[in-house]
């Protein structure tokens, strides 16, 4: 009990931790950046500029950026069947066996930014926008071989009285083939302050501190296969069919850190690293469908066995980083600078899969994205 106590009250302070990370670290680079340049001040051409913001003519600066994604999407606990084999003889060893799940496939998203800078210490106020959509199949056939079967790994239907028989169809269950489908709409909208701290000619760097929102939509279809013969003898054909939806709507406050290091002239090996805690609300719905038919016609059911909805609100970790090469061009005296850079950027949320296995248990796990991205910014 003691430790649920601590537990919740770490989740409470994790916004306030954020903000203190954040002050502390715009401490120690206004520090090591005063350091700099009154060392430079000695010898007047050695003064260090930010290679972003040569001009001081202006204090006011505008900056639009799109990004093209191409992304990939994976989510733990999505496994829907698993062969197994058992052993023919005793010199065999272990048995063996193969867990099926969606496979993610690539898919092309965007990104749109904008930003203002309104001082002279290089203070910026931006927004980006992310969106993403994803889909993947997969599907499982039992094997030829008597010794393999091919058996459920989710609960499908309700073992309650008010069912008729062969509806449910519990975890571990005997089945023909299965298939199944993942989709997610992802999008991300972000607030955030900047500041930009420049260490030396080669050297400069962004904290962002503000507020990110999510909304994220997810279905998961699933279906089992499952033909055999009662006494009789009849034949019943018997499918299982399960479906969820779940949205998800998250904000809390995100950490970052942008870096930047020229290694030629006008190239930059630049990376970034995020962090939120996301205030998040789950809403999920779930249907069990079961279509049961026999040869000759003696059985006909097609109804639905479960119907259930669920709300849960909860606080999510998010992690963010993006290493990448992005050449940096000036033109105009520098009042305007073109930057095109191409990174490969990953994100992870913890928890994140949100869906019912059985009727009193969640498919925990996380979510991730990850691929490459190609953004195109101008400065002026």
């Amino acid at each position: 009990m003691l430790l649920k106590y601590i537990f919740d009250f770490m989740k409470k302070c994790f916004v306030f931790t954020l903000l203190g990370v954040f002050i502390q670290l715009h401490l120690f680079a206004t520090l090591a950046e005063g350091v700099c340049n009154s060392a430079c001040l000695e010898n007047p051409d050695k003064i260090i500029f930010s290679p972003k913001y040569e001009n001081p003519c202006s204090l006011w600066r505008l900056s639009l950026s799109g990004d093209l994604l191409w992304w990939t999407a994976r989510e733990e606990g999505l496994n829907y069947a698993q062969s197994n084999r058992a052993l023919e003889n005793a010199t065999q060893g272990v048995s063996r066996g193969e867990s099926f799940y969606p496979k993610g496939d690539w898919n092309i998203g965007f990104k749109a930014a904008a930003g203002v800078t309104f001082s002279e210490d290089q203070w910026e106020l931006k927004s980006t926008y992310t969106h993403a959509s994803f889909s993947s199949t997969s599907s499982a056939v039992t094997s030829s071989n008597p010794n393999e079967t091919l058996v459920t790994q989710w609960n499908v239907g309700s073992p309650t009285v008010q069912n008729p028989p062969l509806v449910f169809l519990p975890i571990n269950s005997a089945i023909d083939s299965a298939d199944a489908k993942w989709d997610l709409a992802y999008n991300t909208l972000n607030l955030l302050l900047c500041k930009n701290y420049y260490i030396s000619k080669k050297i400069d760097f962004d904290l962002e501190f503000g507020l990110m929102g999510s909304k994220q939509d997810q279905d998961y279809h699933l279906n089992y296969y499952l033909d055999f013969t009662v006494p009789g003898p009849v034949q019943i054909n018997s499918d299982r069919f399960m479906k969820q939806h779940v949205n998800i709507w998250g904000i809390g406050p995100l950490l970052g850190i942008r870096t930047s290091w020229e290694i030629y002239k006008y190239f930059h090996l630049c990376t970034h690293f995020a962090t939120s805690a996301q205030a998040s609300r789950f809403n999920l719905n779930r249907e069990d469908r079961a279509v049961l038919t026999s040869s000759p016609d003696v059985l006909s059911y097609d109804l639905i066995s479960t119907r259930w909805k669920g709300t849960l609100d909860t606080i999510k970790g998010f992690l963010q980083s993006e290493i990448g090469v992005c050449f940096d061009y000036p033109f105009s005296k520098s009042a305007t600078h073109f930057l095109l850079k191409l990174s490969f950027e990953s994100q992870l949320w913890i928890g994140q899969s949100p869906f019912n296995r059985r009727l009193d248990e969640s498919a925990h796990g996380d979510l991730s994205l990850y691929g490459l991205t190609i953004k195109g910014k101008l400065i002026f």
